[in-house]
């Protein structure tokens, strides 16, 4: 187990969806594996994704004791979410166990949560918002229910762990107690990472991870390399990931004649990514701007990855982090432009100069962030407050 850790004997449960992206449902897991002697996961796939079941495994002393798999429910909202947290109910059971604090990664596996606390199977819960959209669904009625879930868990919620760095005004008006909010920034496995010397990475490679939808820019990508493969011929493309919106892309650079300049990997392992990022030159992040999207109030994990391997970033002014990146130099901030993200390729491939500044100061900008630091902070601020008996 490691040096001996304040929440070693907590007995933890962890309740979230997945998707094939590595994210806090998966490096939470991966923390807790090294520290806590008994807890559990339960992992339920999003709707739109290709996993094809819901899962429960129990860890004990790092290792998984049981696990359980119930069927993912092929259906359109409520009634997926329904019968994940009907999943979810059944796993508990399944287990026979109470738990000293439970972990719900989103507002709903929050809310069910807050129903074990009242059963007395769990003692605190933990709300852990690491994404928000204050337009979730486009339906109204489905949109007001998910507003307030989001709003009734965060109340009764013990704890709001809360990655977006700009929420704190909408807790206010859901009047929630702020000396119950914390900060949870997300991080990087920095062991993970080997950075390679400017000399053996791929000078003039671009790379996107990350799902694949219309939202997350990557056609603005396919348009701006058309206009750049004469001024650098040697110019590519890396596409880790995959998702809905993927065929539209080949079909794009089919259209425009661009298939040796891109590389489709599909999905990865995490531990791939960060072994393959620091061969790359600069990471790839252009959110589409619309007034309501979760990207306004997310904190991008790849951004950070792409960080921590040393690679400049262009990013679209659309995440508070666009600021971060801009104010510190650590790649380019942009309007979602054709002509300003080819601009800002550009700079980056050929500007050696700029180059060497950018990756110096994201190299820099990594060593002050990790997951272990941030779940470390986030465990201590918890258990101050919260009065569990953890000997």
């Amino acid at each position: 187990m490691g040096k001996r850790s304040p929440i070693k004997n907590l007995k933890i449960l962890i309740v979230g969806h997945v998707t094939e992206s590595y994210g806090p449902m998966q490096s939470l897991p991966e923390y807790c594996q090294k520290r806590v002697k008994e807890f559990a996961v339960i992992s339920h796939p999003f709707s739109y994704c290709t996993i094809p079941y819901s899962e429960c495994l129990l860890y004990l002393d790092g290792k998984i004791k049981k696990q359980y798999r119930g069927l993912k429910i092929k259906t359109k909202w409520p009634i997926h979410y329904v019968a994940d947290v009907g999943l979810t109910f059944w796993f508990v059971i399944r287990m026979r166990k109470k738990w000293d604090l439970f972990i719900g990664s989103d507002c709903l596996n929050a809310f069910t949560g807050i129903v074990l606390r009242l059963l007395g199977i769990v003692s605190k819960v933990v709300f852990y918002e690491h994404d928000y959209s204050p337009e979730r669904f486009a339906n109204w009625t489905l949109d007001a229910i998910f507003h307030y879930i989001n709003g009734f868990s965060a109340r009764h919620a013990d704890f709001v762990w809360d990655n977006p760095p700009n929420l704190l005004e909408m807790r206010k008006k859901q009047r929630v107690d702020l000396k119950k909010v914390i900060r949870v920034p997300h991080g990087v496995d920095l062991s993970k990472i080997k950075i390679l010397p400017l000399n053996k990475i791929q000078r003039k490679t671009l790379v996107y991870v990350g799902y694949i939808d219309q939202n997350k820019g990557l056609q603005l990508v396919v348009r701006a390399v058309k206009t750049l493969t004469r001024k650098i011929p040697q110019i590519k493309v890396s596409v880790v990931g995959s998702g809905h919106y993927e065929p539209e892309i080949r079909k794009m650079v089919r259209k425009y004649k661009l298939e040796k300049y891109f590389d489709f990997f599909g999905f990865t392992s995490h531990d791939w990514t960060l072994g393959y990022l620091p061969s790359c030159a600069v990471g790839l992040a252009p959110y589409l701007n619309r007034s309501k999207s979760t990207f306004r109030f997310a904190e991008p994990l790849k951004v950070k990855d792409y960080l921590s391997c040393g690679l400049p970033v262009i990013i679209t002014k659309v995440p508070d982090m666009a600021k971060e990146i801009e104010a510190k130099k650590l790649g380019l901030a942009i309007r979602y432009n054709v002509d300003e993200l080819a601009k800002a390729i550009f700079k980056l491939l050929k500007d050696d100069k700029f180059y060497r500044q950018c990756r110096r100061n994201a190299l820099n900008y990594s060593k002050n962030i990790s997951w272990n630091h941030t779940f470390d902070q986030a465990f201590e601020k918890t258990l101050s407050s919260a009065g569990i008996n953890n000997n």
